[in-house]
């Protein structure tokens, strides 16, 4: 890993796949950032993984799934670098968000997934940008690789149904299962009867959403 992340900022190579951890948690200082996105773009255009799956693990993610839960400094830092990722899994703001990322061709730059299996919630940013969303519930992912295709399932872990599938092709196509199914877009409890800005954006952008339950 980078100078002072040894350790905790690290990569595992698996047959067919790099998997690449950040320790989002650690980095406090500006040149932390620089060292670490430095490390990144060296670990995920490495010759020896050309042929491999890029899947990149870190705290916080690159686009917030809680309502006021943005991180500049992470978003700044390392989206550029994670274009050369497949998929990017991220946590912390209790909410599930799944984005597609495609450049201006349509080819799939990488797949950004923000997820957790913790029954604590957070509001939800409901990004209009994000192709499929889930608020309240925990889920748990299942990933199935081959060399042409990366699968990612999510299952929710209270009923253990399948809520999102999406499948990357080697081409920089993607196949979105669930592109038109309803979404699970509940309230948090504890926000229920709040009214303030956070709740009205919230209820604003669900009605926008419109295919939800």
């Amino acid at each position: 890993g980078p100078e002072r992340a040894l350790g905790r900022t690290y990569y595992i190579d698996f047959p067919k796949m790099r998997l690449v951890v950040i320790d989002t948690d650690q980095l406090q200082l500006f040149s932390d950032y620089t060292r670490a996105n430095t490390w990144l773009e060296k670990t995920l255009n490495d010759d020896k993984v050309h042929d491999k799956w890029k899947i990149v693990m870190m705290h916080h993610s690159v686009f917030s799934a809680g309502m006021g839960r943005n991180n500049p400094l992470i978003h700044a830092t390392f989206t550029h670098a994670l274009h050369s990722a497949d998929a990017v899994f991220a946590g912390h703001d209790h909410n599930y968000a799944r984005r597609i990322v495609r450049d201006s061709n349509g080819k799939v730059q990488f797949v950004n997934i923000v997820t957790t299996s913790s029954e604590k919630s957070y509001l939800g940013k409901l990004n209009p940008k994000d192709d499929r969303l889930l608020t309240v519930y925990p889920v748990v992912e299942h990933i199935l690789l081959t060399d042409s295709t990366l699968c990612i399932e999510t299952w929710r872990a209270d009923d253990k149904s399948l809520y999102d599938h999406v499948v990357l092709h080697k081409d920089g196509t993607a196949d979105d299962y669930f592109a038109d199914a309803a979404e699970l877009l509940p309230m948090p409890e504890r926000y229920i009867g709040v009214d303030n800005r956070k709740t009205r954006k919230f209820l604003e952008r669900r009605t926008e959403r419109g295919n939800y339950e």
